[in-house]
């Protein structure tokens, strides 16, 4: 009898101990639910021919909705943005092959990017 009782609580420890553990894991790691603090951008990727000429629109939404668009390539394409802190940005691509990125950021800090594969 004694010994079904020691085998209870060392298997109680045990569990208390591995929840504890997942405690510690996930404390801090609660989901943002507030999608005004969430930016995203549309198209998230665009695969286009490098001998043709392309205009992808892409458009931003979410977070404090004041955005500032850049590109990590200037070899690969140009960005066009009518108004600054606007949603839409215009991506025409040159003729060179590679990948670029184009990423719309609020003033908050939040950003999206989307990946443009010329061809």
């Amino acid at each position: 009898m004694m010994n079904a009782i020691i085998r209870k609580i060392k298997k109680t420890t045990i569990w208390v101990a591995a929840a504890g553990f997942l405690a510690l894991l996930t404390a801090g790691c609660e989901l943002d639910d507030d999608s005004t603090n969430s930016v995203t951008i549309y198209p998230t990727s665009a695969t286009l021919k490098a001998d043709e000429t392309n205009i992808v629109e892409f458009t931003a939404d979410g977070g404090n909705r004041s955005y500032t668009w850049s590109m990590n390539n200037n070899l690969l394409g140009a960005l066009y943005v009518a108004t600054t802190n606007t949603a839409i940005a215009l991506y025409q691509n040159t003729t060179n092959i590679g990948t670029n990125i184009i990423t719309a950021r609020d003033t908050g800090g939040g950003a999206a990017s989307a990946r443009i594969m010329q061809k």
